[in-house]
């Protein structure tokens, strides 16, 4: 039976399982540092698992079994290792130059893009909607592309500024883009260039606004997760394209009402000038079309904007309808509990406690994953060798590793203990992370910190919001907030 279940086949019964094939992109993670020293990113634990463990399931619960892994050169021993250690069948790795960007990346595996569809995601992203779901809206409107926004994800997360418009704008003149779900994305800038370049507003292109009257603009997390026509991307991927996010993105979402934009992008950002209007659109639009229409690999017809690149977003509708008791409450506590012992694929237990998903690209992120993902350990929350003494404390909220030693009247709330650490007496960690071969000596008091693998921290310590290096010696009675101790 084909993957596309909800009466998808019989609209286009052209693509299947064989047409399927995914990129998982683990650069050296840079903005991870120093989390990443001496550990790949795609290696980093989240809630006891490396982290490309949970690209791997969410491409697996696709039934995709064509998957390339695109690494940095630098981790190729580490990653090696781990791809031989998997079961079943492997994925292939790839290894590229530490410094190259995304499409740079992807650039160095074109000749490796055999299927008709593919699905490029980094590997910090965790999703909480189907993959089945982006297919299904990728293949029924028969898309160029389909990128996935978290829309619901906290406000100090939302690092793009997007504009949605209806799927068909010619007949629904209208109306208004959904606040979840599929729509077609029109705009994309970073939310941080927005700021610099035109103050609280951003700048729109007229011939945009002409083609695409009503436009809800949104607040969102770029989830670096897209789903392309592979001789889209092979056409866009030139020799100057260095980003999918700043450069492939943008000229595809320009390439629906300035059909000469669908070429290979040039280097950089789009700049405020280049918002201007476009004063021969109208004269050249036929022309350029059938050119758009080629390199997206679509069938040119009639020029007009049905005819066009079908760009999309998916802005994640996880989390958008969750409740007030979704903090602390009740009903949320039993909607975790069911979801953990549902034995449903990460995504569907992240949907049902109302979770829209995120990335584990910075260390505010990757703290914040481990926490959520901790919550739906259930029953396996604290490992059946870990070692916990008398009037110890783990809240349900916790996770302890294998092989863990916790001293007497310590307390682990909402942290993520790793395996192999030892935790002194009187001890207190409150939204921590512990990754393994830790060492907490006694009356250490720590909130908000991450710790990194083989690392110590003095007795009679207290440390806030900060981040302790691998292998560092924090010496005892120290007391810090905000720190880096690498």
């Amino acid at each position: 039976m084909s993957m596309f279940s909800l009466n998808v086949a019989s609209r286009n019964p052209q693509m299947d399982m064989s047409e399927l094939q995914a990129v998982i992109l683990a650069g050296p993670g840079k903005s991870l540092s120093p989390l990443t020293q001496g550990t790949p990113k795609a290696l980093l634990p989240i809630a006891g698992k490396p982290m490309i463990s949970y690209s791997l399931q969410w491409i697996e619960s696709a039934g995709i079994k064509d998957v390339l892994i695109v690494a940095a050169q630098s981790h190729g021993d580490q990653l090696t290792t781990y791809v031989r250690s998997l079961e079943g069948r492997r994925p292939e790795l790839v290894l590229v130059d530490d410094h190259l960007g995304s499409g740079a990346a992807l650039r160095k595996v074109l000749d490796k893009l055999r299927q008709t569809n593919v699905v490029v995601m980094s590997v910090d992203t965790i999703p909480a909607d189907s993959p089945m779901v982006l297919l299904d809206q990728f293949r029924t409107h028969n898309a160029a592309m389909l990128a996935l926004y978290y829309g619901a994800a906290p406000d100090a997360a939302a690092d793009q500024v997007i504009g949605l418009a209806p799927l068909n704008p010619v007949r629904d003149r209208t109306s208004v883009a959904p606040a979840t779900g599929v729509a077609r994305l029109v705009a994309a800038s970073l939310r941080a260039k927005v700021t610099e370049a035109s103050g609280p507003g951003m700048p729109l292109r007229l011939d945009m606004l002409r083609e695409f009257p009503t436009v809800r603009m949104v607040r969102a997390q770029d989830a670096h997760l897209y789903i392309f026509r592979t001789e889209t991307l092979r056409s866009m991927l030139g020799d100057k394209a260095g980003s999918i996010q700043r450069e492939t993105v943008p000229a595809l979402i320009k390439s629906q009402y300035v059909p000469s934009a669908a070429k290979s992008p040039s280097p950089g950002t789009v700049s405020p000038d280049d918002m201007d209007v476009d004063h021969d659109h109208d004269r050249h639009a036929d022309a350029a079309n059938q050119a758009s229409m080629a390199i997206a690999g679509l069938t040119p017809s009639n020029g007009t904007l049905q005819s066009r690149p079908m760009i999309l977003a998916y802005l994640s509708q996880a989390g958008a309808d969750a409740s007030s008791s979704s903090v602390g409450g009740s009903s949320m506590d039993l909607a975790t509990t069911t979801a953990a012992a549902s034995g449903a694929p990460l995504h569907a237990q992240l949907a049902a406690i109302g979770h829209p998903g995120a990335r584990a690209n910075t260390p505010t992120g990757y703290a914040e994953l481990n926490r959520t993902l901790a919550k739906l350990a259930g029953e396996h929350r604290v490992a059946a060798t870990a070692d916990l003494a008398p009037r110890t404390q783990v809240g349900p909220e916790s996770m302890v590793g294998d092989q863990t030693r916790v001293g007497e009247r310590s307390s682990v709330k909402k942290s993520v203990v790793g395996a192999r650490c030892v935790i002194g007496r009187n001890v207190k960690l409150v939204n921590c992370v512990l990754m393994d071969g830790v060492a907490i000596d006694d009356e250490v008091k720590l909130e908000s910190c991450i710790v990194c693998p083989l690392a110590q921290v003095g007795e009679k310590c207290t440390l806030k919001d900060s981040i302790v290096a691998a292998k560092m010696v924090v010496p005892r009675e120290t007391t810090a907030k905000n720190e880096l101790f690498s």
